[in-house]
């Protein structure tokens, strides 16, 4: 065996071994990509879950919900800043999930039944009073996310009268 023959096999050894990286190194990177899918899945039903947790934690609670969205100015000055909270944290979810779904981590059915969620509540009068004054905080993507989600959203007789609805 001659020094030619010698070096042609370490070339094709060598690119043997850079092919079998890559194919290693686009595996770990497809592995990684469907974890970041599930973290922010799980992220945005958690965040969701402090949404919902607040609301059901005490019957104070629900009532500055069930009155703030049917009329946030019939709220105390106290029960506006808890519910003005609430509703910041809600739509700051609603940018975490428009930007997993921009960089391919979510899908379009889940990201689209986030959007409805968050859009049905912020559709609510009492939602429609706070965000007038609190749209210009968010970025142009999440205003008009939200515009749109609210334009879609069924009348609120027919959203949630039964959660509403006084049998008093």
């Amino acid at each position: 065996m001659n020094w030619n023959m010698v070096n042609a096999l370490s070339e094709l050894a060598g690119v043997v071994a850079v092919v079998i990286s890559l194919i290693y190194l686009a595996r770990q990177i497809m592995e990684s990509t469907n974890l970041n899918k599930t973290e922010y899945h799980t992220n945005s039903v958690s965040t969701m879950a402090r949404f919902r947790d607040w609301k059901a934690a005490s019957i104070d609670n629900a009532r500055i919900f069930r009155l703030g969205m049917s009329n946030f100015r019939s709220l105390t000055p106290d029960e506006r800043v808890v519910l003005d909270g609430v509703l910041l944290d809600l739509v700051l979810c609603l940018k975490d999930i428009l930007e997993a779904r921009e960089r391919g981590f979510m899908d379009q059915e889940t990201y689209g039944a986030w959007v409805t969620f968050v859009g049905a509540n912020i559709a609510m009068p009492g939602g429609q009073m706070w965000w007038q004054h609190a749209r210009h905080l968010f970025i142009p993507k999440v205003q008009e996310v939200i515009d749109s989600a609210i334009a879609e959203c069924l009348p609120f007789q027919e959203l949630m009268s039964i959660v509403f609805e006084d049998n008093n």
